[in-house]
């Protein structure tokens, strides 16, 4: 979960039916939103892993600036929490065989991509896949992803939701 305003409900709400979380934080975003308290509330009961420090497309910057993004975000975090940052998200869910080196390099213990609808153990810890999304969507990306993944029309629903005067798509799987 990455989007700053969301994140504190989200928190909230998993709280709420006992359930914990891993919140992907990109530091600038961070601190831009003046979110830090609200990062810390997070990190009390939920996992806090990075997002890189400014949430760039990490195969579209040299080597360098992806281990600086990589080391940065992480001891940034790590300081602010004062616990491990042990998870780390691709921003854009882009990563090549270079960037999964270094963010091994970094410390990290796993990495997660943007491939939804996994429902099986990932065998690679730095190419998790994600089960359920509670993001934003419009609808023709929930269909396109539902027609590619052959899922039954039942599983795969759009609910309308109202935020902040723009209607949005929120995916939810009910399978799982």
């Amino acid at each position: 979960m990455t989007l700053p305003k969301y994140n504190i409900k989200c928190a909230n709400l998993l709280d709420k039916y006992g359930f914990k979380g891993t919140f992907y934080i990109d530091v600038a975003r961070m601190y831009k939103a003046k979110l830090i308290e609200d990062v810390k509330h997070i990190s009390e009961w939920n996992e806090v892993g990075s997002h890189t420090m400014t949430h760039r497309n990490l195969l579209q910057i040299p080597l360098e600036e992806v281990t600086y993004e990589l080391y940065a975000s992480k001891q940034e975090l790590e300081r602010l929490l004062n616990k491990e940052c042990l998870s780390f998200a691709y921003p854009y869910g882009g990563y090549n065989k270079n960037i999964i080196q270094e963010v091994v390099k970094a410390g990290y213990s796993s990495a997660r991509t943007t491939t939804h609808f996994n429902t099986m153990l990932d065998p690679d810890p730095y190419r998790l896949s994600v089960t359920l999304s509670a993001y934003p969507h419009v609808y023709r990306d929930i269909i396109k992803a539902a027609t590619h993944f052959h899922l039954p029309e039942f599983l795969v629903k759009p609910y309308i939701l109202k935020s902040g005067g723009i209607l949005r798509n929120l995916f939810l799987i009910n399978y799982l």
